[in-house]
C-alpha cells in the first residue's frame, strides 16, 4: 500500500511517515521562531500552525485546493492556494522558506528553486526534504518514473545537490530515518535485478517494524552519518 502524499485529519497513514513530518517541523522550528515563514505544499497547514506557536508569522501555500479547505475549516489562518514554481509574493517577502516533501512532484525544479531565491531577503534560508531515492526506489536512475506515483523524479544527495547549487552557494544537509550501509547496499543490489522487488522488499522491512516505531528515530541529524538516511533535508543559504 502507497501512503498518503497528504497528511490528512482523521486519516490513517503509516507511522514512520506520520513521525516524519511532525519531527520534520518541530526541528525546524530553531530556524523558523521570530521570523517572516512561507511554508510550501503546507497540505491543510498543521505545520504551519507548529510554526505559528512557535512565534513564526507563517504564510501556507498549497497546490491542492483540498487541503487548504480542510485547514481553513480547522480554523487555520493564512492558508493560500497556489504554486511553489510561480510564487504570489514580491521579492524578499519572508525570511525563511519551508518546503518539505515538495521537488519530488515538481516538474518544472529549475523554476521551484529559483522562486524560492526570490522571494527570500538576502541572508535568507530554504530548507527543503525529499525522499532519498537510494532507499525508496533502489535501482532507480533520476530518469525512471518512481514507483510512487505522486512523484515525478526522485532524487540522490548528489542530485539534490546539483539543482540547489543554482540559486544556493551554501547548503547544510541532514537526514532522517537512518538505515544501516549494509542494508543499503543490499537494497540497491535487489533494486537493480528488479526495480518493484527492491520497493516492496523496503516497504516490508518498514511494515515489519512497525510495532517500535517512535519520533526519536525520525529526529533530523546533521549528515553524514553511519548509513543512509531515507529522506534527506537541505538547509540552503
Amino acid at each position: 500500500m502507497l501512503p498518503k502524499e497528504r497528511m490528512a485529519e482523521g486519516e490513517w497513514v503509516p507511522p514512520w511517515l506520520r513521525y516524519q513530518h511532525i519531527a520534520r517541523y518541530q526541528w525546524a522550528v530553531s530556524f523558523c521562531s521570530g521570523k517572516r515563514v512561507l511554508d510550501a505544499a503546507c497540505g491543510n497547514g498543521y505545520g504551519a500552525e507548529l510554526l505559528r506557536h512557535a512565534g513564526a508569522a507563517v504564510v501556507g501555500l498549497d497546490v491542492a485546493a483540498e487541503g487548504i479547505e480542510e485547514g481553513q475549516h480547522l480554523g487555520r489562518s493564512n492558508l493560500l492556494l497556489g504554486d511553489a514554481t510561480v510564487l504570489p509574493f514580491r521579492s524578499g517577502a519572508f525570511d525563511v522558506f519551508v518546503s518539505f516533501e515538495t521537488v519530488e512532484h515538481v516538474r518544472a525544479h529549475a523554476s521551484y528553486v529559483a522562486e524560492a531565491h526570490r522571494v527570500l531577503k538576502r541572508g535568507g534560508t530554504f530548507i527543503c526534504s525529499t525522499p532519498n531515492r537510494a532507499l525508496v526506489n533502489p535501482g532507480n536512475t533520476i530518469d525512471d518514473r518512481p514507483f510512487n506515483p505522486f512523484h515525478i523524479r526522485e532524487y540522490t544527495q548528489r542530485e539534490l545537490a546539483a539543482v540547489l547549487q543554482s540559486k544556493f552557494s551554501s547548503i547544510e544537509w541532514f537526514g532522517q530515518t537512518p538505515f544501516a550501509g549494509w542494508y543499503a547496499a543490499a537494497l540497491g543490489s535487489v533494486g537493480r535485478r528488479s526495480k518493484s522487488a527492491g520497493v516492496r522488499l523496503h516497504q516490508a522491512r518498514k511494515l515489519a517494524g512497525i510495532a517500535l516505531e517512535s519520533i526519536e528515530r525520525h529526529r533530523p541529524r546533521a549528515l553524514p552519518f553511519d548509513g543512509q538516511p531515507e529522506v534527506l533535508i537541505a538547509v540552503c543559504r
